[in-house]
């Protein structure tokens, strides 16, 4: 997205869903299987009702949904962070926003993924470098949470069962009112499931993705 990794912010009016189509379109490709993690699965969403027919099926992972109210278990550690980051170091910014998101509020340190732990807390430390994201971004008219029943791909719902209760309650949503999707809460995991719990989460992708190949061929 345009102001993460090497992709630079921009101030120009412009939308991520049809960004996303501008990247398809320049690699070729026509019809894609479309994943989502958090912001990326709000991004998912609106591509999937703007250009229906470039999505084969869609995996929505923790992801969030525009117009769903904040838990306020979420909106308090996002205060405190907040003043961590005025106040605070950046290292001590860099592990409450690793506690909060990869650990999951209120969990212990996931020594059982230290690896993925450190390389999550590095990916954060250089985007806290990275100028602020959002200048021009325009989102999708009618809202997706007006519009979830257009939607009619193949839809894999996956949310962390440590994750703040805001994320398992959009994944309910998405799950009841997005025609025939399969929910799956991974108790496990918080809110990066593919880095946390890679082995599940790759085996339950990849096996809906052979179902919906099977079905689309």
């Amino acid at each position: 997205m345009r102001g993460f990794g090497k992709t630079l912010a921009t101030d120009v009016p412009f939308t991520l869903y049809d960004d996303v189509k501008a990247v398809l379109q320049g690699l070729g490709i026509e019809k894609a299987h479309v994943a989502g993690l958090s912001f990326g699965g709000m991004v998912a969403q609106e591509f999937a009702l703007a250009y229906p027919q470039m999505v084969s099926s869609l995996i929505l992972v923790a992801s969030g949904l525009f117009g769903h109210p904040r838990s306020e278990q979420r909106l308090n550690d996002v205060e405190r962070f907040n003043q961590v980051c005025q106040r605070g170091t950046t290292e001590e910014a860099l592990e409450m926003t690793t506690q909060m998101w990869f650990d999951g509020p209120g969990q212990p340190v996931n020594e059982q993924a230290h690896e993925a732990r450190n390389r999550f807390k590095e990916i954060n430390r250089h985007a806290f470098s990275l100028p602020e994201f959002g200048v021009g971004l325009e989102t999708l008219s009618p809202s997706p949470i007006e519009r979830l029943e257009e939607i009619k791909a193949p839809t894999l719902v996956i949310a962390g069962g440590r994750d703040y209760p805001d994320f398992l309650q959009i994944a309910d949503v998405l799950g009841e009112r997005i025609t025939g999707a399969k929910k799956v809460i991974l108790p496990d995991s918080a809110h990066i499931p593919p880095m946390d719990q890679p082995e599940v989460f790759n085996k339950l992708v990849l096996e809906f993705l052979a179902q919906n190949i099977v079905k689309s061929s």
